[in-house]
């Protein structure tokens, strides 16, 4: 989290998310990278943490990087253009992730936030 902002999935929306990474990797054959490189442009990028492609929006581009936002998970990264592909139309849809604002209490360590989570999302 930074700023008090932390990105939360429901736990409704476990089963959508595994069926979306199935799609993504039985889809990896046919991914083309993009005709042009655009902030604001949905598309497919590969971590650098784990490899896998995720669902992401370009925040911003360079030359050779560009600056991407995970729509499913919340967290961002600065990646490689060759790591950009067009994403089909089958796997469009509403991000999975949902930015929550922690306001007027003070986190020190990121094991208190389960318990203050907890407090909001039992609201």
């Amino acid at each position: 989290f930074d700023d008090g902002n932390v990105w939360l999935q429901r736990e409704c929306d476990k089963h959508t998310l595994s069926e979306l990474s199935l799609k993504i990797v039985t889809s990896l054959d046919i991914m083309q990278a993009p005709a042009s490189i655009q902030k604001g442009k949905i598309c497919l990028a590969m971590s650098n943490e784990d490899h896998l492609w995720y669902r992401a929006k370009i925040l911003e581009a360079l030359d050779d990087y560009v600056l991407v936002h995970y729509i499913d998970y919340g967290n961002s990264e600065e990646i490689s253009t060759e790591q950009i592909r067009e994403i089909p139309a089958s796997l469009l849809g509403e991000a999975l992730s949902y930015r929550c604002i922690l306001r007027a209490q003070a986190v020190t360590e990121a094991s208190s936030l389960s318990p203050l989570l907890e407090t909001y999302i039992n609201k």
